[in-house]
């Protein structure tokens, strides 16, 4: 089974890029989905889904938080694929089988191709997929909440590659899994984007410097 975690403060754009997942799966069937957003307005929007629960993040912008109350009591099983989607990634065709086949045999995070080839300054998970029990052993935290939203997905990199659960495929181009994002030019900066990446200064770049002199036992406490 894959199941689908989706963290969204742009309900039509998750449901637009939603439809492209399931269009590009091979077999849809084995999937399901788990939502969270920060206000019932957003859930209204998204009442086609079943599965949405609403996270209060008060004046706190970014992901971790609402992610983390979708994994803390998430239940899978062991060899079940964990697959952390968002708003302005696009899989690519048949990536289901892609993501299984890989982590068939395997209990760890696949780091696929997002199309860039600078790895030195790509060591970062920007789309977490990964076994539930890769999960469990990073207690069941993806980005940890202590971020606000940036430098959790380099500090995930970091943990999971000391702990040697990382599956690096960030060599084959056969399937990539695109990033529509604002630094790359592919869409434009909204104000969200704006906040984050003002807080990615004034705090989450400062605690990653902070944390990476903390114990890997420390920094999956929570």
């Amino acid at each position: 089974m894959i199941m689908m975690l989706w963290s969204t403060i742009r309900p039509e754009m998750m449901k637009t890029c939603y439809e492209v997942w399931k269009s590009n799966a091979k077999d849809f069937s084995n999937t399901k989905i788990k939502i969270v957003t920060d206000s019932e307005e957003h859930k209204t929007l998204l009442s086609d889904f079943d599965d949405v629960i609403v996270v209060d993040n008060g004046d706190r912008p970014g992901i971790t938080k609402p992610l983390y109350e979708l994994t803390r009591n998430l239940e899978c099983d062991d060899n079940d694929i964990v697959v952390l989607c968002s708003d302005d990634f696009v899989p690519p065709k048949n990536w289901d089988v892609y993501i299984t086949n890989e982590l068939k045999g395997v209990d760890g995070c696949l780091l696929p191709s997002t199309g860039k080839h600078d790895f030195s300054s790509t060591n970062i998970v920007t789309i977490p997929i990964m076994t539930f029990g890769c999960l469990k052993k990073h207690n069941k935290i993806i980005y940890h909440p202590c971020y606000y939203h940036m430098n959790s997905d380099t500090e995930l990199y970091d943990n999971l590659n000391e702990m040697n659960l990382i599956k690096d495929l960030r060599h084959n181009d056969e399937y990539v899994f695109v990033h529509y994002h604002w630094t790359d030019g592919k869409r434009e900066m909204d104000d969200h984007d704006k906040l984050l990446h003002k807080l990615a200064v004034t705090h989450d770049g400062k605690l990653y410097q902070e944390r990476k002199g903390l114990t890997l036992e420390e920094r999956l406490k929570i």
